[in-house]
């Protein structure tokens, strides 16, 4: 019930954005900018609440799967973001052929791990990869490379969901929090963790590793 009339705001303001109604001032866009990132990170939310019900269904379902086209689906649903965070997007790795397993599950939390590493950098750069570890393991990982204004020092404790907050003794709901708290809950359920790391850039890496038998 949420995400429908927020993908429809985003939708809308992506027309606006692009002028479909009419030029706009600078003034204009910049408020567009900000009603975007506003509904991206609602929308977004709202999905990780969603998965963090759902995650044990997802991972139950196994197939064969390509992990490129994965990742491939993953950064078109990311792209829109890091365009409006003027950020770079790149999609790479060493993972050919074809794996079985969870393929719902695993695109789950890495689009939730992308989508918030996404709105969390500007001007930076997001890559998104797979990599061989053994024959049967695959290793995933979102990082940022950052030139902007990533709140790199709050990336060290993802998976805290309440943060303090200004006034003593109050907290603040943490959309990092969520998203990367569900994203964990279904790279658990698959038998890996995930593991974070902050770079000497300023940027961050989220990674986990997955047991993706080849398929035949």
């Amino acid at each position: 019930m949420l995400r429908s009339p927020l993908g429809s705001i985003v939708v809308l303001t992506e027309a606006l954005r692009e002028e479909g109604s009419g030029p706009l001032t600078e003034a204009q866009r910049r408020q567009l900018d900000i009603i975007y990132r506003a509904a991206l990170s609602a929308a977004s939310t709202a999905t990780d609440l969603l998965t963090l019900m759902s995650h044990q269904e997802l991972v139950e379902r196994e197939r064969r799967f390509s992990v490129a086209e994965t990742l491939r689906t993953v950064a078109d649903l990311v792209r829109p973001v890091t365009e409006a965070r003027k950020s770079q997007l790149s999609v790479g790795g060493d993972v050919a052929g074809y794996r079985r397993g969870p393929e719902t599950a695993i695109g789950q939390a890495l689009l939730g791990l992308a989508l918030r590493a996404a709105l969390m950098t500007r001007e930076g750069r997001v890559d998104i990869e797979a990599w061989v570890h053994d024959p049967e393991i695959v290793r995933l990982s979102v990082t940022v490379h950052d030139a902007g204004d990533t709140a790199a020092g709050a990336v060290v404790e993802p998976l805290q969901v309440f943060r303090p907050d200004a006034e003593p003794g109050s907290f603040t709901l943490s959309p990092e929090g969520i998203a990367f708290s569900a994203a964990r809950e279904i790279i658990r359920a698959v038998g890996s963790d995930l593991d974070v790391a902050s770079l000497p850039d300023g940027g961050f890496s989220l990674s986990f590793s997955v047991a993706l038998p080849v398929a035949d």
